[in-house]
């Protein structure tokens, strides 16, 4: 190459270092010392790493007394000096610890920092971080006050990244404990605190953005994102002590920004719930791969405090604290649906996410008696929550009248202890026990002792009785009775541990039930779900989506809890051999109850689904017969609500649960919608803009009109279905099983009604 026969120009930083009197200030003005570092220039290297010029050179960085010109340059060229990764430099650092502390200083400073200044300082703390975890961790952990002191200057947005970067650490194998050490070093009650209503919204907005952040370097919904996975912080986040706290704070109404609290907290809450979805799908390469599946988190105690309060934040969609009267608009004066709202009705769809996972439905540990009263065990042993639920005591009240001589069980175990799910052994111990009585059609009941309550059913009939009137489950989740096997008069009593939230102030108890026709245990996912029909949340929502026409935030919102309810199990629907052949339902699989279902029939019943589709149509049609007039701005969700409506009655058309649905429609009013408007809407909707193509045949305009899968298989099987009969009572309405849950819609599981 041409610099090898010598005719390269020599560096003027090495002509500078072979004089030996160059100073600092004369490396910083020569415009090729970053790429002398990078270059990894010995000589220079040399020099840089003695001390002294390192003293000085982090000394620039945070110096306040620099002269004009040298106050922008020298602080940027020693930042990025170091930060070309010279490993003799970050030798020479840490084997002068002194060094260090000076420089660590610049965080006792009053708030707020210089941000040129606190944004050079976290990037040479997470260099040395990135290249000397260990030593840098250590040094850290050393320093007086070290959270105190980076969380005072939380509202410096480079100093919350540094923060961040020492969490993240704990991927790092030389990085474990760290998380850890923040933990006790408190710093999750310290963001937490800082959400107090009687702070102002901008200490709110830094604190949530904070716990965000941690929030998502912890997630575990997608394991091929990086991240530090559960953890401590995570772990106190959702605990019942700090949510418990955090609650307050969103509900107090005395406090001067406590709507700020509520919307920043909601935040929280939803990112904490879609980050930590204990249902995702991992799909592995192969049986035998090595790759970590993250622990599922169980977000129970997060899920139970928020549905104690349901009420609470019901009240506030009713009367808000934020909108105090009408304000100006483009179409006038009106009355705006608020921030706080729309935030609050975004929590209801995410708690109902939140209730259909899995590990929230293993565990009944909801306590629902006779009388109607819900016992939710909770961690505060001197404040028990206590819920009072009037459509449970009406229900279960006339079920235990209609069955004389029903005997008093034992009372369930205390409500503020924790209890422990049994261990192998035990649960076959209680099997056994269970399938000894069941042959023997009678056993006394056993008292309890050591704090352990163990009812038994004292003959089958009994049992039956229970399981039959008191599944308060569906099945989407586990039962909190035994099956019955539908040929056979017998049934087998299953036992079924009960477990509370662990917490370190209560005492564990292990504790193993069966079913009785007295106190009910159902998991937090179903009390959540009771909670919601009994104060009506999504009638309230359809208040909202009506009286507030042109928010389609607030129109997406309400769609997707619809949609959830929908696509939940509610029974068995029938379904087709591999011949093809229907085979009809069997009894619904013996569910009459389930809280799928009765949030259901609370959306036609309560609020009055169909017939506020067809009014809003008719109200839709006469705005825009009027001069000028233009479609009301639902019109496009009510379509798709409209459109699940119809597929729910067509996938339940031969289940005891039409019956039930049909008590609340005005069934000429809908099939005369269903039949011509929606039927016409649809058929508009898939029409291509423009128009056809004038070198397209009719068949290939055809095939560009058809909207989905469902009109894939009514092209494929022509006529056969799709008729009036199909929700009307009909023998039409032939479904097959599918996974209902699932966004999209599958071929087999629909006909619908207006293709």
């Amino acid at each position: 190459m041409y610099w090898r026969f010598g005719h390269q120009n020599a560096s003027v930083i090495d002509h500078l270092l072979e004089t030996g009197n160059v100073s600092l200030e004369e490396l910083l003005e020569q415009d090729d010392l970053i790429q002398e570092c990078k270059a990894q220039n010995p000589r220079l290297i040399e020099y840089l790493r003695d001390p002294t010029v390192l003293q000085q050179l982090l000394g620039y960085i945070i110096s306040d007394d620099l002269e004009d010109r040298a106050r922008f340059k020298y602080p940027f060229i020693a930042c990025e000096v170091i930060a070309c990764e010279v490993w003799a430099i970050f030798e020479s650092a840490l084997s002068n610890p002194d060094m260090l502390v000076r420089f660590w200083e610049f965080l006792d400073r009053p708030a707020p920092l210089n941000p040129v200044q606190a944004s050079y300082f976290a990037k040479v703390i997470g260099v040395f971080l990135m290249k000397k975890t260990s030593e840098m961790l250590q040094f850290i952990k050393a320093q007086p006050n070290v959270v105190s002191k980076l969380l005072t200057h939380m509202s410096t947005s480079s100093i919350m990244d540094l923060l961040l970067k020492i969490i993240s650490m704990e991927e790092s194998p030389d990085g474990k404990g760290t998380v850890q050490w923040l933990s006790e070093q408190g710093l999750m009650p310290w963001l937490v605190n800082q959400l107090d209503p009687n702070f102002d919204g901008e200490v709110h907005s830094i604190a949530s953005q904070v716990l965000l952040d941690i929030i998502a370097i912890s997630q575990s919904s997608h394991p091929e994102q990086p991240s530090i996975g559960t953890n401590i912080l995570i772990d106190e986040l959702k605990s019942e002590v700090i949510v418990s706290k955090l609650v307050g704070f969103m509900l107090d109404r005395n406090a001067p920004y406590s709507t700020s609290t509520l919307i920043n907290g909601v935040t929280i809450f939803i990112e904490l719930i879609r980050r930590n979805n204990s249902d995702y799908d991992v799909d592995p390469i192969s049986p035998d791969s090595s790759e970590h599946i993250r622990e599922a988190v169980d977000l129970s105690d997060l899920l139970k405090v928020l549905a104690t309060r349901i009420k609470d934040f019901k009240d506030l969609l009713v009367v808000p604290r934020s909108v105090t009267g009408p304000i100006e608009t483009s179409i006038g004066r009106q009355v705006p649906l608020g921030f706080e709202r729309l935030k609050i009705c975004e929590m209801f769809a995410e708690l109902l996410h939140c209730s259909n996972m899995a590990i929230l439905n293993s565990r009944p540990i909801i306590t629902v008696s006779t009388d109607g009263t819900v016992k939710v065990p909770t961690v505060l042993s001197d404040q028990p929550l206590i819920h009072h639920s009037p459509t449970v005591k009406e229900e279960l009240n006339s079920v235990r009248n209609g069955q004389p001589g029903d005997e008093t069980p034992k009372e369930m175990a205390d409500q503020d202890q924790e209890m422990k799910e049994p261990s192998d052994t035990d649960r076959d111990d209680v099997k056994d026990k269970g399938e000894a009585e069941t042959e023997k059609k009678a056993a006394p009941e056993q008292s309890a002792s050591n704090s352990t309550t163990e009812p038994k059913i004292s003959n089958v009939e009994q049992l039956e009785d229970a399981t039959a009137t008191l599944k308060l489950d569906d099945q989407a989740t586990p039962k909190a009775s035994s099956p019955i096997n539908p040929s056979s008069n017998e049934a087998t009593p299953t036992a079924t541990p009960i477990a509370t939230p662990s917490s370190p102030s209560t005492t564990a108890t292990a504790v193993a039930v069966t079913a009785t026709n007295s106190d009910v245990l159902i998991p937090v996912g179903d009390f959540l779900k009771m909670q919601f029909v009994d104060h009506q949340i999504i009638p309230t929502c359809f208040d909202l989506f009506f009286q507030f026409p042109w928010n389609n935030f607030l129109h997406t919102v309400v769609y997707d809890m619809v949609h959830q309810v929908f696509h939940r199990p509610m029974g068995d629907i029938g379904r087709a051999d591999m011949d093809g052949n229907y085979i009809p339902p069997r009894a619904d699989l013996g569910v009459t109850e389930g809280w799928n279902r009765r949030l259901t029939i609370s959306i036609f019943k309560d609020g009055q689904l169909t017939k506020r589709i067809t009014d809003a149509q008719r109200l839709c049609d006469y705005e825009c017969a009027q001069p000028k007039g233009v479609r009301l701005g639902y019109m496009g969700h009510l379509t798709y609500i409209a459109d699940e409506t119809v597929k729910l009655l067509e996938l339940y058309s031969q289940t005891s649960l039409l019956p039930m649905l049909y008590e609340y429609m005005d069934l000429e009013d809908w099939w005369n919608y269903v039949s011509k408007v929606l039927k016409e809407t649809k058929e508009r909707d898939a029409q291509v803009l423009g128009g056809m193509r004038p070198n397209l045949n009719p068949m290939s305009h055809k095939s560009l009109l058809d909207d989905g899968a469902d009109d894939d298989f009514m092209d494929d099987h022509g006529d056969d279905f799709g008729n009036a009969g199909g929700f009307l009572g009909g023998e039409g309405g032939i479904v097959h099983e599918g996974d209902v849950a699932s966004d999209q819609v599958n071929k087999m599981s629909v006909y619908r009604l207006y293709s």
